[in-house]
């Protein structure tokens, strides 16, 4: 108990430098979409100016200062990057080459140790209505069965079938039985949600067209006209036969 009593005495009279300096727990995970806006948010007092730098190649990029003030040191950031009132680096115009991991180096005022912060910046291109796609099977077995597959333009997509009867399947693949019945295929990443309602049935339908097509509709008729052919060639033979057959007689 007297151990447990000095070491709590110990942490509450650590200076600030020092549990400023203790290693930051864990790296923060900030989402944002292509074309949009995010903050890499800092949330502490005492600040004098902060360096960014990437954790890939390990540029040093921006240096910001409380009040708004920011310094770009890279071309390729100019004018996307602004500072907020606490230091905080507000991203705008994002683009997919802005994903990675950031660290913002935080030196205080005098008497305190910096601080380190880490971010993971993730960019995700929000999903259209276009980037998701039906691909149909259709299988005859004495009935038509449909396999269907949801096939989506993306990365870090989860997609889900859902049936007319709000039952959901966790899946990309869909084999079906009962065409009759309407499936939703609904594809979702971390900024957005699309989906795909379709009927399997009228995938039965086009396949029963598509087995009636023009190109055998002509193959049909040119079986149909040899077979008149044949049988005109054929009475005519006979009536001829008959003919000489009466002659001779």
């Amino acid at each position: 108990m007297i151990y447990i009593h000095i070491w709590i005495t110990v942490f509450l009279f650590l200076p600030k430098s020092i549990l400023c300096a203790l290693p930051w727990r864990d790296e923060r995970t900030v989402i944002g979409a292509v074309g949009g806006d995010l903050i890499l948010p800092i949330k502490q007092t005492g600040i004098k100016y902060i360096s960014w730098v990437t954790v890939n190649g390990g540029t040093h990029f921006a240096t910001t200062k409380p009040g708004g003030d920011i310094d770009i040191r890279d071309n390729r950031y100019e004018g996307r990057l602004y500072g907020t009132a606490d230091g905080s680096l507000n991203f705008t115009k994002l683009t997919r080459e802005d994903q990675g991991e950031y660290t913002a180096t935080i030196r205080t005022v005098p008497g305190y140790r910096h601080c380190n912060k880490k971010y993971n910046l993730r960019v995700f291109k929000k999903l259209l209505p276009e980037d998701i796609e039906i691909l149909p099977n259709v299988t005859r077995n004495g009935t038509c069965g449909v396999i269907l597959s949801c096939k989506v333009n993306g990365s870090d997509v989860r997609i889900t079938w859902s049936r007319s009867d709000s039952s959901v399947i966790i899946n990309g693949l869909l084999h079906i039985l009962d065409t009759n019945t309407i499936f939703t295929c609904t594809a979702q990443n971390p900024i957005s949600t699309i989906s795909r309602t379709v009927i399997p049935k009228s995938y039965c339908q086009e396949d029963l067209q598509t087995m009636s097509t023009p190109g055998n509709d002509l193959l049909y008729g040119v079986f149909i006209a040899k077979g008149f052919e044949v049988v005109i060639v054929g009475l005519f033979l006979t009536i001829n036969l008959l003919l000489t057959k009466k002659q001779d007689a």
